[in-house]
């Protein structure tokens, strides 16, 4: 379960549901002597998370222009070959910006440390972010962490990073395959005492053919073991597939105009919320919209 604290491997608190604000739980979760969350895999290469960076450049370069922007890469991995890529394309548009790799393996945070410079640095911790008092993240990306935890974790993980971002921030959730080819993640953000789903992004390169039933296999935690009838990540394969195929009829020549056409099919024909704007979708970025998805953060 996602509430051991790891300290030798052994698990002997779980906090309470039971906190007066939001303020009251970041506090409490800051004077945790233990990390919150269990070692993962950390396989990764470089650019697997390029098409991340580039939406987050996209969509929410006013967060990353603020002047205090704090970019938190939570479970970076061996090595911290994307926090350094990140920290690469973020400082083009605000060189100022603070990248904070965390991990909880205390090997790979001595591994990491060797690359620390100027704007970025890397900390031990948990779910529970090792952050200082004044210190509140802008962004948090937590990606291809929690795919390797059971499903029962994904929201007190979510509910736990709510509590360090500020209330304008957001949190990246997601998975990519090996080589960053496809992504899907999840976008939260916080408003007061509750977690606000943005919505559902699903990203490719163009690198191979593109086809929406290849996004499955990286669909986040929350969503991988719910593609059976009924459910509606089911039926929104299904009908993405059905505006696939419609727009392979009109014989289009590229790839992606052929991204960009099904998705305005599925929004004219299917009533998906997708975002509609030519510039993300031709980039690769197809984000369904899910306004309304709030949760109390405790």
């Amino acid at each position: 379960m996602l509430y051991r604290l790891y300290i030798k491997g052994k698990s002997n608190h779980k906090p309470s549901n039971v906190f007066g604000t939001a303020i009251a739980v970041m506090n409490y979760y800051r004077k945790l002597k233990g990390r919150i969350g269990q070692k993962t895999k950390g396989l990764t290469c470089e650019n697997r998370l390029r098409q991340t960076d580039i939406f987050i450049c996209m969509e929410y370069e006013w967060l990353i222009k603020k002047e205090d922007a704090i970019f938190v890469d939570l479970g970076f991995g061996r090595y911290p070959t994307t926090t350094i890529e990140t920290y690469k394309r973020l400082s083009i548009i605000n060189p100022n910006i603070k990248v904070i790799g965390v991990e909880i393996d205390t090997e790979r945070l001595l591994e990491a440390k060797r690359y620390e410079q100027r704007n970025v640095e890397f900390r031990l911790g948990g779910f529970n972010l090792p952050l200082k008092k004044d210190e509140f993240a802008t962004i948090i990306r937590c990606y291809n962490v929690l795919r390797q935890y059971p499903e029962g974790d994904f929201e007190p993980s979510i509910k736990t990073l709510c509590h360090y971002i500020t209330d304008d921030g957001i949190i990246i959730e997601g998975t990519s395959d090996q080589y960053g080819r496809l992504t899907a993640f999840n976008i939260f953000g916080r408003s007061g005492d509750d977690i606000v789903k943005y919505g559902l992004a699903f990203g490719t390169n163009f690198n191979s053919a593109f086809y929406p039933r290849d996004f499955q296999s990286v669909l986040p935690k929350n969503y991988i073991q719910h593609i059976t009838p009924g459910e509606w990540i089911y039926q929104f394969f299904d009908d993405w597939t059905a505006s696939y195929y419609r727009a392979m009829s009109l014989k289009i020549p590229s790839e992606r105009q052929l991204f960009y056409e099904t998705a305005i099919i599925l929004h004219n024909e299917y009533g998906y919320n997708i975002v509609k704007s030519k510039r993300l979708l031709r980039r690769g970025f197809l984000i369904v919209k899910q306004n309304g998805g709030v949760k109390k953060c405790c």
